[in-house]
């Protein structure tokens, strides 16, 4: 997902996080985990076109899920744009189960399939 935005690993990992065994349900998912950072341009009709920096940081306490968290910063006025919060659920045979909440209230969900080129 991170790389599918444009960003770079720093692949700095949390220590706390790096001292449990990954769950086999989400060994696939393993390349995620770290945190991931890069700058970018947003362009909407409603709004002028803008720059911002992300950070995207994925993590995991040994259970069948990746935490996720992600914010944006608008590079124009230093100001905090986007932020959200989620997991990444493995289920074992490729399917992966994605859920966020936004400060906003809108919570998505979503499901995916997992294929390696590995």
């Amino acid at each position: 997902m991170a790389a599918a935005l444009g960003l770079a690993a720093d692949h700095v990992l949390d220590l706390s996080a790096s001292l449990n065994p990954l769950a086999p349900d989400v060994a696939a998912l393993a390349c995620l985990l770290g945190t991931w950072s890069g700058t970018g341009q947003g362009h909407y009709p409603t709004v002028e076109p803008f720059e911002y920096h992300e950070t995207v940081v994925f993590g995991h306490v040994g259970k069948p899920s990746l935490s996720y968290r992600q914010a944006t910063v608008n590079l124009g006025n230093d100001m905090p744009s986007h932020a959200e919060t989620g997991y990444l659920r493995g289920f074992g045979d490729s399917r992966i189960e994605t859920s966020a909440v936004i400060p906003s209230g809108i919570s998505p969900f979503g499901l995916a399939t997992s294929t390696s080129t590995r």
